[in-house]
């Protein structure tokens, strides 16, 4: 979004209590837990504290930032407990649009990383209630936040974008990467996952397929790329499937690098999602005209029409995504259709960074003229 908006012509300052840096670190560094958030979950009760107290230094940059420069508005992804944004916006009457991915108050209670569930519920509604606007990647969440006590007035649901830009570089560098030597090794069709490897994202059952399946495992390759908490248990399961001809570990890469690999895909694969994301992959995927295979949810349906732009299979059944991944391997003209479709549904819809940043601005726009 920032990108974004800098390209439409717009000033961006960009004011954080995590360096901007840490997006040019490594990807298993950038992904990894921090010590003070580790520290935090080992204290009873001390998250409950520490998420609100954060705001006080996050209103010093905000002072800190506006001592030069007027700014025309805020624009917020939200942090758990941070009222640093809503509080200076309104001090300054200026408009605040809140980027909402997550309930994080259900998330952290969930986690057991807060205690105070109430109070986390309350923060939470409070915050979006103060926003001008409420922005939030899918309509599962809108409904979740208006059960909460969010004012429905105040959500835009905009689903996660892509750059084309970055999606064309993708294609161009990918078609110049020499794959891993097994990747087109007679031909196979070339089935992938990219993201950070975690207990939810259910990659253990891809694994599965491939393990059940004599098609999968003669006629396609299975490539994951990134790493994380659970890399160790699949690679386990690789071993012990004796799967090392068939599935590879392309590791963590930056995610320019990890979109041209994307671009080597035929098929790409969601194995499982969480109930009210918009999975950043799944959208670049379509955008890179790949055939996609995603858990029939609704969140999921609000990307794709199924059978149409997608192949979609009853969450947790492996059968049916076996069963899926199998008709795609077997059926070229199908994998093209679907990766085609979904292509046009991305710039039908127009699920472009470039088109959301658009709208914010407009929405702001009228907001200010009518309260200037």
């Amino acid at each position: 979004m920032i990108d974004a908006f800098r390209r439409w012509g717009h000033t961006v300052e960009e004011v954080a209590l995590v360096p901007a840096t840490l997006g040019q670190r490594p990807p298993e560094q950038s992904a990894m837990v921090p010590r003070w958030k580790s520290v935090l979950r080992s204290l009873p009760g001390m998250a409950d504290c520490f998420y609100p107290l954060a705001s006080l230094p996050n209103l010093w940059l905000l002072a800190r930032a506006s001592r030069h420069q007027a700014y025309d508005f805020i624009y917020e992804r939200y942090a758990f407990g941070n009222f640093a944004g809503v509080l200076w916006a309104r001090w300054r009457r200026v408009p605040l649009v809140l980027e909402v991915n997550s309930p994080l108050a259900l998330e952290l209670s969930l986690e057991g990383e807060i205690r105070a569930k109430k109070i986390a519920r309350w923060s939470e509604r409070t915050i979006c209630n103060l926003a001008t606007l409420v922005v939030v990647v899918s309509d599962v969440l809108r409904r979740m936040l208006i059960a909460e006590g969010v004012r429905a007035s105040k959500i835009l649901v905009l689903p996660n974008g892509v750059n084309l830009q970055a999606i064309r570089q993708a294609r161009l560098y990918g078609a110049k990467l020499r794959p891993e030597a097994d990747w087109n090794k007679g031909d196979r069709v070339a089935i992938g996952f990219v993201g950070w490897f975690r207990p939810w994202h259910g990659l253990e059952n891809l694994l599965t397929c491939f393990r059940d399946s004599p098609l999968l495992r003669e006629r396609a390759v299975c490539v994951l790329v990134g790493g994380g908490p659970t890399i160790g248990h699949l690679q386990h399961l690789r071993s012990m499937w004796n799967l090392t001809d068939c599935v590879h570990f392309a590791g963590p890469l930056a995610h320019e690098l990890a979109l041209a690999h994307a671009s080597r895909f035929d098929v790409f694969v969601q194995p499982a999602a969480n109930a009210y994301c918009c999975p950043m992959k799944l959208v670049e995927a379509m955008a890179l005209g790949k055939a996609v295979v995603a858990p029939d949810q609704p969140n999921i349906r609000e990307l794709v029409d199924p059978g149409r732009e997608a192949l979609l299979f009853r969450p947790g059944d492996t059968a049916q995504l076996q069963s899926a991944l199998e008709r795609l391997v077997e059926c070229e003209p199908l994998r093209r259709d679907l990766g085609e479709a979904a292509r046009r549904s991305i710039l039908t819809r127009r699920l472009l960074w470039l088109s959301h940043a658009q709208t914010v601005v407009e929405l702001v726009r009228a907001h200010s003229g009518a309260h200037r």
